[in-house]
């Protein structure tokens, strides 16, 4: 490729999570930085829960001077409601300078 952006998607567990890195070529060569963007989901059954993975991420944010936009929400899917469960989305990029 000589012009244009390239992504690439892995998935890293059996709930959904994802790494997405982002590649840029300007004359056929890969632009730095490179971002990596982060989907990790965490099953959580209740608020009590879902209050400790908040402040787990916040701690881990606040110590990892690498990671850029964080972000936090909630994921309901009809077959986690059902059976009395829903997701944590901590988003989160790296770029590799």
């Amino acid at each position: 490729m000589l012009f244009g952006t390239e992504k690439r998607t892995k998935t890293l567990d059996d709930n959904g999570s994802t790494a997405t890195t982002t590649n840029k070529f300007v004359g056929g060569k890969v632009v730095k930085p490179i971002v990596t963007e982060y989907s990790i989901k965490v099953r959580v059954k209740n608020a009590l829960e879902e209050a400790a993975e908040y402040h787990s991420f916040a701690k881990e944010y606040h110590t990892d001077k690498t990671m850029l936009r964080p972000s936090f929400e909630l994921d309901f899917s009809r077959i986690g409601n059902e059976n009395g469960y829903y997701y944590i989305v901590k988003r989160y990029s790296r770029e590799d300078k």
